[in-house]
């Protein structure tokens, strides 16, 4: 078995066999070259003859390395609010119903289920968890609200509570809700799209 094979053929053939070593020969006579680089430089040589001269590697980089290296990082938007949508039941309007999917209910006020004259609740073994983890039991459920939004019923299961005072904006819609209709929520354009099978509805909320 051969390990090391020297072959030497006259400068001019070699410089006729590559291009790369045409350029190193003439940056040797144009430039001058040190010992030091001259050793480097025949190293260089024989790496080309021999086809040894290591290859570029290809490294793939995730989506976030490549965006900040590409400066493609988006622009960083302000708060958008609350998102709200402005719907009926009867003659009663809430212009503001706060849409929530950190709720997995639909909130009512106990006073407004009373206003609509909206009292026979179901019995509910649910237990509310607030914010500041205190427990509240509900009054019921009202099931299949009338909830209208531009003129399309979407009927809605609201959980009832007493609140100490009741809010500005009173009614809470949950993930149920927003499931029910098909919500899909784009925030950085503030719009909302409803797809209710054979309608779909495009809002914009403001606050």
């Amino acid at each position: 078995m051969i390990d090391k094979l020297m072959i030497e053929i006259p400068l001019v053939d070699a410089v006729n066999l590559s291009p790369a070593l045409r350029r190193y020969v003439k940056r040797m006579v144009v430039n001058g070259v040190s010992p030091e680089e001259g050793a480097l430089l025949t190293k260089d040589i024989s790496d080309v003859l021999l086809n040894t001269v290591p290859k570029k590697k290809k490294v793939m980089v995730s989506e976030q390395v490549s965006a900040i290296i590409q400066n493609k990082i988006p622009e960083k938007l302000p708060d958008p609010g609350n998102f709200v949508l402005d719907c009926s039941i009867s003659t009663s309007r809430f212009p503001h119903s706060l849409c929530d999917l950190g709720s997995s209910v639909n909130l009512m006020p106990l006073s407004v289920a009373a206003r609509l004259g909206m009292t026979d609740f179901k019995p509910t073994r649910i237990s509310l968890i607030m914010a500041d983890r205190s427990k509240r039991i509900p009054q019921g459920v009202l099931e299949n609200v009338p909830l209208k939004i531009e003129g399309h019923l979407i009927p809605t299961d609201f959980v009832v509570l007493e609140y100490a005072e009741e809010p500005i904006d009173p009614l809470i819609l949950g993930r149920s809700f927003l499931a029910t209709a098909g919500a899909i929520i784009d925030v950085k354009k503030g719009k909302i799209e409803l797809d209710l099978g054979d309608l779909v509805m495009n809002l914009t909320w403001t606050n």
